[in-house]
Order: structure tokens, then sequence, then C-alpha cells
């Protein structure tokens, strides 16, 4: 699938992890992690440690913390002010490649393949995140995201756990700590394709959500993401249904969903041609 890097504007200054089983991490393993990186990746890396992540990059010691401070560490706040209770419980690994070629040469070397794609990823079995740090931070922040949300809401279903990736691929982070999504390269996937039917995006399958039309499918759940932020109920919706979710009452995220637009006095029907819309209205590329 087609991607073009992206930039994370701060207001400061593609593996699905499987539900977290781990026992509570001690400061020895945060300890052991920093080590264990310091050792596999030799002195041109810098190892930095900052709250549950921990940091390795063969750049210089300027941007990398620039990157630690501006993005991790700024969009991992947000990201729990705004939306997650919980937090990982073990040392979630970040590697930063200064350019394609340190990319393509470290992830055969660590993880025994050829990269899947040219910007990054998320391994969920070892917690780790590399990056081609190079093309932006977009791809870190999508990924990033995708690791926060694992031990907040196990089964988050598909649309919705690929929805807020793909939602904060462009993101900026408000002065009073919340996080926004912006409009992205994905407006066009979606003005090409056309738009799934509501209700079936939100009871969407995984399989069939990855299916033949999965970058339409991606390009829906950001730009549905998007228009709940924009009228300030995606936080809502999210809080409801991982609450609904865990009791068992909703699986797909329809029932919450509805719960939510209720409260707003919108039908499915009236949001759905709102937000068809709302969409017809954004621009891409922003000039």
């Amino acid at each position: 699938m087609r991607r073009i890097a992206v930039a994370v504007v701060l207001l400061l200054g593609a593996c699905r992890p499987p539900p977290a089983e781990d026992a509570p991490a001690s400061e020895d393993a945060f300890e052991r992690a920093a080590a264990e990186m310091k050792k596999e990746l030799g002195e041109d890396f810098i190892v930095q440690r900052t709250g549950v992540f921990v940091l390795a990059g063969n750049l210089s010691t300027r941007n990398l913390s620039r990157f630690k401070t501006e993005t991790v560490e700024a969009c991992a706040r947000a990201l729990w002010n705004d939306f997650f209770a919980s937090k990982p419980e073990y040392p979630i690994r970040i590697y930063l490649f200064r350019d394609r070629a340190s990319y393509r040469k470290w992830v055969k070397k660590l993880a025994g393949f050829e990269p899947h794609s040219p910007y990054g990823f998320y391994l969920p079995d070892s917690k780790s995140l590399m990056m081609n740090i190079a093309t932006g931070g977009g791809t870190l922040v999508h990924e990033m995201t995708h690791a926060l949300t694992a031990p907040d809401f196990a089964d988050c279903p598909t649309w919705l756990f690929e929805g807020l990736g793909c939602l904060f691929e462009q993101c900026r982070v408000t002065p009073s700590g919340h996080i926004k999504g912006m409009v992205n390269w994905r407006l066009p996937v979606l003005r090409r394709g056309g738009f799934v039917p509501l209700e079936e995006l939100v009871k969407m399958s995984d399989v069939e959500f990855r299916g033949e039309n999965e970058p339409l499918n991606y390009a829906n759940a950001r730009y549905l993401c998007f228009y709940m932020q924009e009228r300030g109920l995606l936080r809502k919706f999210y809080k409801t249904f991982r609450k609904a979710h865990n009791a068992g009452e909703d699986q797909t995220g329809w029932a919450s969903f509805n719960k939510v637009i209720a409260a707003a006095s919108v039908t499915p029907a009236e949001f759905e041609k709102n937000w068809h819309a709302w969409v017809k209205t954004l621009k891409w590329p922003i000039r």
C-alpha cells in the first residue's frame, strides 16, 4: 500500500499486538532492555529511557532527544490523557534508524527479515517499534498508538484499532495536552474508493477489514474517527465502548456508537450523511 511520510505537528515549542498478559515489570526489566539494546547495537547508537519506552537511535544526541521529547513523550502523554486508562507494565523498545540503509540493515539483523514497510512497524512479540525515522514521525506515532492500545483495550476491533493509529499519523499536541488528528494522505484514497456503509464498517471482522479493500477500509476508519473527534465524540465513544466491551455487552462498537450519538441528538443515518458531507469540505495537500 502506497504511503508517504507524514509529520507530527507539536504545539509545544502494522502488525496488531495480541492481548497483553505480561506480569508487571520491575525497574530491572527496563534496565535489562536498555543493556540488551546497547549490546546488540554497539557504540554507534545512543540508548535512552523515558517512562515505559526505551529508545535507541544512530542519530545525534540532539535529534534522538528531540524525537524522545517532542514525539514519544508528548504523544504518549496526550494519548493517556485523552484515551487510555492503563499503561504497559513492560518495556516498549523503540529503534530509530537514521536512514533507509541502516533501517534495512538493522531490521534484517535484529528481526531476521527484510522490512515489509519502508517507514516502520511494530513487532508485538518483542514489543518493539522499528522505524526509518528519516521518513518522519507519522508512522512512529501510528505504531506507538497500537502499542499503547494493547494493554488498555486488548480486544479492540480492527476498525477502531487501525482507525486510531491512522488518525494520529498526522497530528498535533495542543498546549493543554490533547492529541488531535489532522487531514492526511488517506483523504484521496477515501475519495477515489468511496465510503463503506457506516454500520458495515463498524461491524467488520478483522478478516473483512484486511481483505482486498484494506486501503479503503483504513481510510474510512481514519476519517470516521476524525469526524467523531471533530464532533467532540471520539474520546467518549472509546471509553464507552471499552467499558461495554469488557462487560461483554458490545463486541463491535455499534451499540456504543448508537448510544453516544443518541446523546448528541443525532440518528445513525443523520450522522452518516453529515460525515460524508464534512469529508467533502476537507483539502489535501494542505498548502
